[in-house]
């Protein structure tokens, strides 16, 4: 018995002191890449202090908040100190597209998915939508009638919030009288893609 109660007490006091020497093996150098992208020769130099999230024309505090909060979880990330469950959702959009085993999480500043079609002409889609953004953003969603080659109405300005909403757009009733297919994608006010496109086919 006094054998296992000496084995037991190797356990607890030792193992949480592996697992803190494992947590501190990681030491970069102070304003090196390995530490933050952010700096000079970082994936994200010249970008972190300079970039307009929103388009506003503004380099606002939230914004080089964001990148260098960012910039600090990539560089863990990509030395492989992080793995992609440890980085927060607002930060996943840096991260390189999601591979075969990785938690499913959309590389974009926005993601769409396609949550419905309705039948008929003109088509409504009813899309859900995720932004990764830690604070809403001014953005314009794009409906593309692919089949027929043009824009159909006026865009849908519209500010989107962080996390998952619903939106639905509309499509016209012009190409095919039997079908005709769709994209969508999201632009900010400079005109810049932000998002995946996603397609689908109206029916009538």
């Amino acid at each position: 018995m006094s054998k296992i109660i000496f084995y037991l007490l190797i356990i607890l006091f030792v193992l949480p002191l592996t697992v803190l020497a494992q947590d501190n093996t990681y030491n970069p150098a102070p304003e090196s890449p390995q530490d933050n992208e952010c700096f000079a020769g970082g994936t994200m130099e010249g970008k972190c202090s300079s970039t307009d999230i929103d388009g506003n024309g503004l380099i606002e505090d939230w914004e080089m908040n964001w990148h260098w909060e960012c910039g600090w979880y990539l560089a863990r990330f990509n030395n492989g100190v992080f793995s992609r469950s440890d980085i927060p959702r607002r930060c996943r959009s840096l991260l390189p597209p999601p591979q075969p085993g990785d938690e499913d999480f959309p590389p974009y500043l926005a993601y769409i998915s396609l949550y419905s079609l309705s039948a008929g002409q003109p088509c409504n889609a009813s899309l859900q939508i995720y932004l990764s953004s830690p604070k809403p953003l001014d953005l314009i969603i794009y409906a593309w009638n692919a089949s027929y080659g043009k824009t159909h109405g006026d865009p849908y300005p519209t500010v989107l919030h962080p996390g998952t909403q619903l939106f639905t757009v509309t499509f016209g009733g012009e190409g095919n009288p039997d079908y005709f297919y769709h994209t969508v994608h999201i632009r900010n006010t400079k005109g810049q893609a932000v998002s995946n496109y996603i397609s689908g086919e109206c029916t009538p």
